[in-house]
């Protein structure tokens, strides 16, 4: 299943400034700009700047010439921000898959074999994912495909928002897509252009063998990847192991020093752990358990994460 967030950018912007009196109230068109060389291009914008001819690596002033005097607002573009905010969404959309990796700058792909009879089927699924992230403030387009190369190319470039695509159906659906949807570089996708093939379908009537003479081993590459006839790497986010240290005793006990004492080893335990990590804890919970009762849990919660073993101890003292 791929995951496209086309306004991510400016979706991650507009949700923060939820937060923020002064800016909630300012509808005007947004874009996001960069810095190339010295000049400021267009790196995101939002649906009615789209709307009003805004693209991508249009330079700013261009597209500012396009609104009123003041219609326009205009906001430096922080991939940094833009990036550790994925991360971020790649941990909330384990719920769907816990075989994930990351599309950076604005895509998630996850594994969902197996995963659709959880959920009820892929369709409702996808459409879960696409509910889910609307609830965000996020706008999405969700696929599910046989392949990943194939579900990337139709959440970006298929008709549908949410699409479930069956391995029968797969190569009909593909060939209708244009061919930037494999994924190619600018250059190859401009000399197919030169001899107009435009569309998946294109490539598919030309004979295999003089593709690579022309446009090089990748374009048959990426058109195999799609079709399921060549293996696609991935890579899944590997989520860090909770940090947790333990203590059996040699039998049941009642005495709160020595309970206290193990308690504290272990915390000091956890804290050199988080070091190491470079690390600090939201929260630290302690649990009992008792030969004869339901485990006893005893929990903090901290408004700023810690490390301070000693600061920590005084809490849960």
């Amino acid at each position: 299943m791929a995951i496209w967030l086309p306004k991510w950018s400016v979706d991650r912007l507009r949700r923060l400034e939820r937060r923020s009196p002064e800016r909630r109230h300012d509808r005007r068109p947004l874009l996001l700009v960069d810095r190339d060389r010295q000049r400021q291009v267009v790196a995101r914008c939002c649906e009615r700047a789209s709307e009003q001819g805004v693209r991508p690596g249009m330079p700013a002033a261009q597209a500012r010439a396009l609104f009123e005097p003041g219609g326009v607002r205009i906001e430096p573009h922080d991939a940094g921000a833009d990036d550790r905010a994925l991360e971020a969404l790649a941990a909330w959309a384990m719920r769907f898959s816990p075989l994930l990796q990351r599309d950076p700058p604005d895509g998630l792909l996850l594994d969902v074999t197996g995963c659709g009879r959880v959920f009820g089927g892929e369709a409702s699924l996808a459409q879960r994912a696409s509910d889910s992230l609307r609830q965000l403030g996020i706008r999405a387009r969700v696929v599910v495909a046989p392949t990943f190369a194939s579900a990337w190319a139709l959440a970006r470039y298929g008709e549908h928002r949410v699409q479930v695509v069956q391995l029968a159906s797969l190569r009909t659906t593909l060939a209708l897509i244009p061919v930037a949807g494999l994924a190619l570089e600018q250059d190859t996708i401009d000399a197919l252009a030169e001899l107009g093939i435009e569309r998946v379908e294109h490539l598919l009537d030309l004979p295999r063998s003089t593709l690579p003479a022309r446009f090089g081993n990748t374009l048959l590459l990426r058109l195999d990847q799609a079709l399921g006839h060549a293996i696609e790497p991935f890579e899944p986010v590997r989520p860090a192991e909770p940090i947790a240290a333990e203590r059996e005793f040699a039998g049941p006990t009642d005495r709160i020093e020595a309970i206290e004492i193990t308690a504290r080893d272990l915390l000091a335990a956890v804290t050199e752990e988080l070091q190491r990590r470079e690390l600090g804890a939201r929260a630290i919970a302690v649990t009992l358990v008792r030969s004869d009762l339901p485990p006893e849990t005893l929990e903090i919660r901290m408004g700023r994460p810690s490390r301070d073993a000693a600061h920590l101890w005084k809490l849960l003292a």
